[in-house]
């Protein structure tokens, strides 16, 4: 297999490209759903522990929190709930609607960085980045080249982030 076949699939026509994606589609629309769902409450068991932590280490911080949680959380949910209507069963679209959840999540875990106390930001943190890299390579199902663009732009917002940090 070249290496152009694994980012892009050719297909014989437009015809044919169509009643792939449409198969493809609704294949894995339950598994999309599914980790959108899951996505979401873990990161409501994460509020929790957040709420349990913050209120013994540093109450002044706790409602800055909760609302980067809650925006990242509404960010995630609105997607998920359109991922229920007529187009679902469309590819771009649904992809489109992945692409807003974990950017969504990526960015209230950005976020996050820069609420947390930065001596906390490695236990706390980081492991939610891994769950948001986690979902964009195997529960989501998307097309590699997809994948790469949104790992890339996650890696360099991240970098982005931990220069601003330290300047």
């Amino acid at each position: 297999m070249r290496l152009s076949g694994f980012l892009v699939r050719k297909f014989g026509s437009a015809a044919v490209e169509r009643a792939f994606r449409m198969d493809y589609a609704r294949r894995y629309a339950s598994q999309r759903r599914l980790a959108c769902a899951s996505l979401i409450l873990i990161w409501t068991a994460v509020v929790i522990r957040d709420w349990l932590l913050l209120n013994t280490l540093d109450p002044s911080i706790l409602f800055r929190v909760g609302y980067v949680r809650l925006a990242g959380a509404v960010g995630m949910a609105l997607p998920l709930w359109l991922m229920w209507g007529p187009r679902a069963f469309d590819e771009r679209w649904a992809v489109r609607l992945l692409c807003v959840v974990t950017l969504s999540c990526w960015f209230a875990l950005l976020g996050l960085v820069n609420v947390y106390p930065p001596v906390r930001v490695g236990q706390e943190i980081f492991p939610g980045f891994f769950v948001a890299l986690f979902l964009i390579f195997t529960l989501f199902r998307l097309r590699a080249i997809t994948a790469a663009w949104l790992v890339g732009l996650c890696v360099v917002t991240y970098h982005l982030i931990e220069l601003l940090r330290y300047i």
